[in-house]
């Protein structure tokens, strides 16, 4: 299994959760904003961005399927050329 969970990602946000992050995190920039906290505001922007490029990826690791994956990390893993080789379909 090259060490690589399926659920580490894609099971996280299997509800949404890190839309959700981005949606609580946004309004907690706008309370920033309004409070004049510069430092809240830098942070929760650090979590937008964060929250932003989890739902991304996640969305990736679906996209591409488990099998696709596993099949990077073989070749990651040896470095072997099976991509061209009819015979690791």
């Amino acid at each position: 299994m090259n060490g690589f969970r399926k659920s580490a990602a894609v099971d996280d946000d299997k509800d949404g959760q890190y839309d959700k992050g981005c949606k609580y995190f946004k309004m907690t920039s706008t309370i920033a904003i309004n409070l004049g906290d510069l430092q809240l505001l830098k942070k929760a922007q650090v979590y937008i961005g964060k929250a932003h490029q989890m739902t991304a990826f996640s969305r990736h690791i679906k996209a591409t399927g488990h099998v696709n994956t596993e099949r990077v990390l073989a070749w990651k893993n040896s470095r072997n050329d099976m991509f061209n080789d009819p015979s690791a379909v």
